[in-house]
């Protein structure tokens, strides 16, 4: 008995033993790949926060300097806005040339530093993912979107319009300042409603650390998108027959991207070839490689609490008259939603009206920048500007 004991002991000793072996080369292997990957994380994060240009040696870029053009200013008032705005409006043309360029459209943009300390804000949000976006690193790709060779109508703060005319001063005659001072959000109309879904106990995304469902100030700003393009469908201040938003941010600075917007995006013959008329063109972001489905449309109130992709909200747009019916039917989806403590953000207000008007909708499934591939003109070197 005693032998076997001693056996079974012995056995034990050397299972350990290999077991110690089989561990510690286990670790070595586990402190290699460490050791290894330690520096490409390092470098790699200091190129991310160094963000180096990528156009730097682009022959479109270049250096902004102050602009002095002076342009005439008008107060205005948007809609659901109930604070006034300043107008920039363009300046006169060069001889011989009118704004309106070949496929007749005009672009829609803004930007507005909210700053992650507003109230609402969590602390997680600013440690994480949205501590990295800053306003120096929005504004760095807003750069690229500036520089596009288009009619653009740009809203931001007041202390960003000399930003936008600097990047845009040698088309001056074909752009648009709209400042809103958004120590005036609050005042709103959206504001006071989308502090009292968030304040309300029933309201409980999945997300809840999420912006679009932790403060109103973000908010306000995304669904203000479909009333900036109202206001360009009620005025046509370029009498184009097209209109689109696009994100300030669009492309987030990619070197592969971002060279499709120094041109004139959307090129105008690909949208006559890619984009079906008297429809939305608009992304579809979806997971799903069919797309959205149109049975998810049954179950709004858990694909909005639950955060999941459908339209991408980046870039999209048509028509005009198309564009302001959409307007009006964002807008009622909003309200409507809303009443019920449905919240999330704009793409998701989107993706319900198309729940209800497919017909209107030309969905293109793909990825964010999606468009960046359908649309750039890749290599289209005129400006298409109409003598």
């Amino acid at each position: 008995m005693l032998s076997v004991l001693q056996g079974a002991w012995a056995a034990k000793r050397v299972g350990l033993t290999m077991g110690s072996k089989a561990a510690s080369s286990c670790t070595k292997v586990v402190s290699g790949c460490v050791a290894l990957l330690l520096p490409l994380l390092a470098a790699f994060m200091a190129y991310d926060m160094a963000y180096v240009d990528p156009l730097r040696d682009a022959p479109h870029a270049f250096k902004a300097e102050h602009c002095s053009v002076p342009m005439e200013q008008v107060e205005v008032q948007l809609p659901h806005a109930p604070y006034k705005s300043v107008r920039y409006n363009p300046v006169a043309p060069p001889p011989g040339v009118r704004a309106t360029d070949k496929c007749s459209r005009t672009l829609v943009t803004g930007y507005f530093d909210l700053r992650f300390d507003q109230p609402g804000f969590h602390q997680r949000n600013i440690q994480g993912f949205y501590a990295k976006r800053t306003a120096a690193r929005y504004l760095k790709w807003m750069t690229h979107v500036l520089q596009m060779r288009v009619p653009m109508v740009v809203h931001v703060s007041p202390e960003h319009v000399q930003f936008v005319k600097n990047y845009r001063c040698d088309q001056l005659w074909r752009t648009e300042i709209i400042a809103s001072d958004k120590e005036n959000f609050p005042k709103h109309e959206y504001f006071q409603e989308l502090q009292r879904v968030i304040d309300d106990p029933t309201f409980t995304p999945n997300r809840p650390l999420r912006p679009e469902v932790s403060t109103p100030w973000y908010n306000v700003v995304q669904f203000s998108k479909l009333d900036f393009i109202r206001d360009v469908t009620n005025r046509r201040p370029f009498g184009g027959k097209q209109v689109y938003w696009i994100d300030a941010g669009y492309g987030h600075g990619a070197k592969g991207l971002v060279y499709r917007m120094a041109k004139d995006f959307p090129f105008c013959d690909k949208l006559d070839e890619i984009r079906a008329p008297n429809k939305v063109y608009v992304v579809d972001v979806a997971y799903r490689k069919e797309g959205s489905d149109p049975e998810e449309c049954k179950f709004e109130d858990e694909q909005y609490l639950g955060h999941h992709r459908h339209m991408g909200g980046g870039f999209f747009g048509g028509e005009m008259e198309l564009m302001s019916r959409i307007a009006d039917l964002y807008y009622d989806n909003l309200m409507r939603t809303l009443r019920k403590n449905c919240m999330n953000d704009d793409q998701a207000v989107m993706w319900s009206v198309w729940c209800r008007y497919p017909e209107l909708f030309d969905l293109h499934h793909g990825t964010w920048w999606t468009a960046l591939d359908e649309l750039a003109s890749l290599g289209y070197d005129a400006e298409q500007v109409a003598a």
